[in-house]
């Protein structure tokens, strides 16, 4: 096993370190005994795996007193019994391997038999506490998970900061759930609508945005996430890196780099550049058409003003909208576009109509 790279977070999902540090058997202390020995850069890393593993290991048990009676019992027959045996020094536990590296006094040595019986005694605790651990265990928070929804309706936007200091721009009829807390593995949120990301970097703990069938998984990242519609979504990246993730498994992992943007369809996934201008128009309050179809407009359009559109007349060829407007009235925008589309309209409150000549 090499441990020469490993972060502290490849410490804590290993299975082998975790059992050195929760439940350790002779096999295990010795060899992290040595691992460490012969990689000691990695002392600091591997406490600070250690902390976390024990933080989400720690629960309140009581040991019944016949227990504690038939240890000592046990313990009192060996030290009866006076046998020769040839042995192996095996570290206690992890806690003594890590704490080498300290300048503490060390303990006050015990006779032989008195070391055997303290270490059946840690033996025995530990497997009655914690029991043994699978290889495939996870670790989990035993904290109530408490779920905060923020919801923009149409012709609403919004600025959100999360506990670990991302920056999030909501769009319009957008909803993004997430925790109150992250999990100290992860930082996870749920989106419905669009959203700009700027993420605060964090190695051990990935940025997830999940947006039903993909996950979009960040580091320290600036990207953003279009999924109105579950069959056809995109994901635009501005600086860093995203791996995104078919959660379903059909499809392979992608990484995106900057000025990449992944077109996720019903069982699809394309990866092209894209116009920055044009993604990101939304977040400096400008609506700007570029040959974009009509239908994409009107969404828009609806989304950005809280408006409900109804086109009469709609020509049998293929229409499109170029233009560009910054905090203009839903007047001056439909305005601007009928000079070029040929279109009339009229709007009462919260109802558009758009006729188009004949």
């Amino acid at each position: 096993m090499d441990i020469a790279k490993y972060t502290a977070e490849d410490f804590v999902l290993d299975p082998s370190f975790r059992r050195w540090v929760v439940n350790p058997d002779a096999e295990t202390k010795i060899e992290w005994e040595e691992l460490l020995s012969k990689n000691p850069h990695q002392y600091e890393a591997a406490e600070m795996a250690r902390e976390i593993i024990l933080n989400l290991s720690i629960k309140n048990h009581h040991i019944e007193n016949n227990l504690i009676s038939e240890i000592w019992e046990q313990i009192e027959r060996n030290l009866d019994v006076e046998t020769s045996f040839d042995y192996k020094v095996v570290p206690l536990d992890s806690k003594s391997t890590l704490g080498k590296k300290s300048n503490r006094t060390p303990f006050i040595n015990l006779s032989f038999w008195w070391g055997v019986a303290c270490f059946f005694i840690v033996c025995l605790t530990f497997l009655y506490l914690f029991g043994p651990v699978e290889e495939d265990e996870k670790l989990v928070i035993s904290e109530p998970k408490t779920y905060v929804e923020r919801i923009t309706p149409p012709g609403v936007k919004s600025n959100l900061m999360l506990s670990d200091g991302s920056k999030i721009i909501l769009n319009s009829n957008s909803k993004l759930k997430f925790r109150k807390q992250f999990d100290l593995d992860k930082r996870e949120v749920f989106l419905e609508g669009e959203a700009f990301f700027d993420v605060v970097e964090d190695s051990l703990r990935p940025f997830i945005v999940n947006i039903g069938q993909v996950n979009a998984v960040a580091l320290g990242t600036s990207f953003n996430v279009k999924a109105y519609n579950k069959s056809n979504m995109d994901i635009a990246l501005v600086s860093g890196k995203v791996l995104i993730e078919d959660r379903e498994g059909d499809k392979p992992s992608v990484l995106l780099v900057p000025g990449q943007m992944a077109q996720i369809g019903k069982g699809t996934l394309q990866v092209t550049d894209f116009d920055r201008d044009l993604i990101l128009s939304w977040t400096i309050k400008q609506i700007l058409f570029k040959e974009t179809p009509i239908d994409e407009a009107i969404f828009l359009l609806e989304n950005w003003y809280g408006v409900k559109i109804h086109v009469f007349n709609r020509p049998k060829s293929k229409v499109t909208f170029s233009g560009k407007f910054q905090d203009e009235t839903l007047k001056n925008v439909l305005l601007g576009l009928s000079y070029v589309a040929g279109f009339n309209f009229s709007i009462h409150q919260n109802e558009v109509k758009i006729k188009f000549d004949n």
